[in-house]
């Protein structure tokens, strides 16, 4: 476990390094110690025609639903809403706020940044699933990998660094703060459970019949 002090430390640094982002979301330390936070598709646009806030905490009636006022169950589904900017104190609301809209994102970076971060093979997550879920387990190579790119290449924003797909498909950002994900979480795991569910099928109806 990765103490807030030392989240809210390597936030600190970051910061004073000046503007980054993480997400969709830009994170623009001013002279006078505040940050602004908005959605990246805004980036261009006068503060004054985006809603604004100043609690940290809004993030929360932010990343709730999207756009089209759809729940977003997946916190990093590249689907946040823009529209929106938050005026916030410092670093520690600055924390809170990323805190909401990537939970876990702050202190997984931190660990990664001090070479604490435990990463657990897709195998290993997949041996410890019981019940109904314990079919993901059979799920084949190609098809994990397929459902990495299709789930997590493109329907998530973190960088699932448990895979075996090389890095360069996961794409980079040069002053981008990471946000990586050192596990398949449970999102995948039941959607891997359906894809091995798909395969049994595909191979019980090619496989022959019994000779006449």
């Amino acid at each position: 476990m990765i103490a807030t002090s030392h989240i809210l430390t390597q936030l600190t640094n970051r910061l004073q390094s000046g503007p980054f982002s993480i997400g969709q979301i830009s994170v623009t330390p001013a002279s006078d110690g505040r940050v602004e936070l908005r959605h990246q598709d805004d980036g261009g646009r006068p503060g004054g025609e985006l809603e604004s806030f100043t609690d940290p905490c809004a993030a929360r009636g932010i990343a709730q639903y999207d756009a089209e006022g759809e729940y977003r169950p997946l916190k990093g589904s590249p689907n946040l809403k823009a529209g929106w900017r938050l005026d916030l104190a410092g670093p520690e609301e600055v924390r809170i706020a990323l805190d909401i809209f990537y939970p876990a994102a702050l202190a997984v970076w931190a660990a990664d940044c001090g070479g604490r971060l435990r990463v657990v093979p897709l195998s290993q997550t997949l041996e410890r699933q019981t019940g109904m879920y314990r079919y993901a387990r059979t799920i084949s190579p190609e098809g994990a990998r397929e459902l990495t790119r299709r789930q997590c290449l493109t329907g998530c924003s973190r960088r699932p660094i448990w895979s075996e797909l090389p890095v360069h498909e996961m794409g980079t950002s040069g002053d981008a703060l990471p946000l990586l994900c050192p596990e398949a979480c449970s999102f995948f795991v039941a959607e891997a459970r359906l894809v091995a569910k798909a395969e049994f099928e595909a191979k019980a109806t090619a496989a022959p019949g019994p000779a006449a």
